[in-house]
């Protein structure tokens, strides 16, 4: 059997060791958070035990962070009450009775081990090819069917598998959500035929639960390599098909590029956390001109991170760390609230770029409100930039978007004319500013589409009642051509850099 790591979280020093328990159990401790996070750049656990530490901001944002990286790790408390955590997050409260502690112990590493095992010995094996299919349906279906039904329907996705994968294939039931499938002849244009077959092959088969057939929908990343960090590689290709809206995901990338993408992405998760603690993390504004009056009008405020050294880091670096972290509205909120302090004293308009993270919380609208009443700005002086792919059809994002509209905040759309642009959701999203795509503007003056583009929009803009804003204005001879389309605003390197100076 499969020995578990557990890791205990406390300054005693008289805390049992599993393994006086259980064979099955290794015992690793450290005394605090920071020491918990350090052994994380190196190691990993299967259960984290935490011994009567307070449940806070530091706690909570500890444990997201690493449920976000090892999804499969248990965190057991010893608490009367459980925090919230993402959903995903497999998270238990129990007292310090120790036989509770050792029954949940127990149950954690019976918990899948059959087919996690029997994986784990499979990676070993040399250079591989591994498919991770994971089926949303079971979630669905957890909320309307009994387990009984459940379990029938895993049984039919288990003889699908047997049934279609193809020869040199081993299959592994590795949770109740997820399939492995290890291609054993190292073929990857075998796994992604296969993987790319599936919406066909399930139609084929056909699906039921309770007396009724259903739809079972298959979404997969598949990987190459060898060992351990294949599985870790797996799930990274899973998220991204998920995040692309697509059914399966390829990640072509080395073991040892994947290591060290990770490793930066701990650090930049670590680094994050401690710059919003220390304030670290910071506005930068960029003036916006009104080209029919030459004058500057308004103000983009933009993300920055100070490191200990004081290098300002820009947002591409740490963003995506601040995302997968769960720190996205913690990041926004220091910026909003440093930016709303600076523009007390003055009558410029600022513009605040919005996640469509934070427009899934309302948090977010009260926290506006609230700084607004704080440092006396009129709402009317606020743009939200929101990106012009942002899913409105997702949560609650279209429905905060119009109730920060109608407090009298103004819309922003961000980026128009990149990927995914629709005319229909500037309507949608009342939208009084339209900010054009820099990398149409940048090259206007050479680039005779980006040219037909940029007018198109600024035509669009005007027919709807909506202002322009060029990005990337870098050059006279730009900044001409803009003017003459009849672009309403400028922005861009022209008329100044971001600085943390009004």
């Amino acid at each position: 059997m499969k020995k578990i790591q557990i890791l205990n979280i406390s300054d005693k020093a008289d805390l049992p060791r599993f393994e006086e328990f259980f064979t099955f159990c290794i015992t690793h401790q450290v005394s605090n958070l920071k020491e918990m996070m350090e052994y994380y750049e190196n190691h990993t656990s299967d259960v984290v035990l935490f011994w009567n530490l307070p449940i806070d901001d530091d706690l909570l944002d500890c444990m997201t962070l690493i449920a976000s990286l090892h999804p499969d790790t248990y965190f057991l408390l010893i608490a009367t009450n459980k925090p919230t955590l993402a959903p995903s997050a497999r998270m238990i409260c129990c007292n310090n009775h120790a036989p509770t502690i050792l029954t949940h112990l127990c149950r954690i590493a019976f918990d899948g081990q059959k087919g996690e095992l029997a994986l784990n010995e499979f990676l070993h094996h040399g250079e591989l090819v591994l498919a991770l299919v994971y089926i949303p349906t079971i979630a669905r279906m957890r909320l309307i069917s009994t387990l009984d039904s459940i379990q029938f329907l895993l049984r039919q996705i288990n003889d699908f598998f047997e049934s279609y994968c193809p020869r040199a294939t081993r299959i592994f039931q590795i949770d109740s959500d997820y399939f492995a499938i290890v291609f054993l002849e190292n073929e990857i244009e075998a796994a992604k035929d296969f993987v790319a077959a599936l919406d066909m092959l399930r139609l084929e088969h056909g699906f039921e639960i309770d007396e009724r057939e259903i739809d079972v929908e298959f979404i997969a990343g598949i990987v190459q390599g060898k060992g351990e960090i294949l599985a870790p590689k797996a799930y990274s290709a899973l998220a991204l098909a998920t995040h692309n809206n697509a059914k399966f995901y390829t990640l072509e990338q080395s073991d040892e590029e994947f290591a060290q993408q990770q490793h930066n992405k701990i650090y930049w998760m670590r680094e994050v956390h401690a710059a919003l603690k220390s304030g670290r993390v910071v506005p930068y504004y960029q003036p916006i001109l009104n080209n029919e009056s030459g004058a500057i009008e308004k103000y983009e405020t933009l993300v920055r991170l100070v490191d200990n050294q004081g290098n300002v880091i820009l947002p591409g670096v740490f963003l995506d760390a601040a995302r997968e972290s769960g720190l996205m509205n913690n990041v926004t909120m220091a910026v909003i609230n440093k930016s709303f302090a600076d523009f007390r004293d003055c009558d410029f308009e600022f513009s605040i770029n919005i996640s469509e993270e934070c427009l899934q919380d309302r948090r977010i609208i009260k926290y506006l409100l609230n700084r607004c009443e704080r440092y006396e700005i009129p709402m009317n002086r606020v743009l939200l930039e929101v990106l012009e792919g942002i899913n409105t059809s997702q949560g609650k994002v279209l429905e905060h978007i119009r109730e920060l509209h109608s407090k009298g905040f103004k819309i922003a759309i961000d980026d128009f004319g990149a990927a995914n642009s629709n005319f229909g959701r500037l309507i949608d999203l009342k939208a009084e500013y339209i900010k054009i795509d820099g990398n149409f503007v940048r090259n206007i003056d050479t680039d005779e589409r980006s040219y037909k583009i940029v007018d198109s929009i600024a035509k669009f803009a005007k027919s709807i009642g909506a202002k322009s804003i060029a990005e990337f204005v870098h050059s006279e001879k730009v900044y001409r051509i803009v003017c003459e389309l009849g672009v309403d605003y400028s922005q861009g390197f022209l008329f100044g850099e971001p600085t943390p100076e009004l």
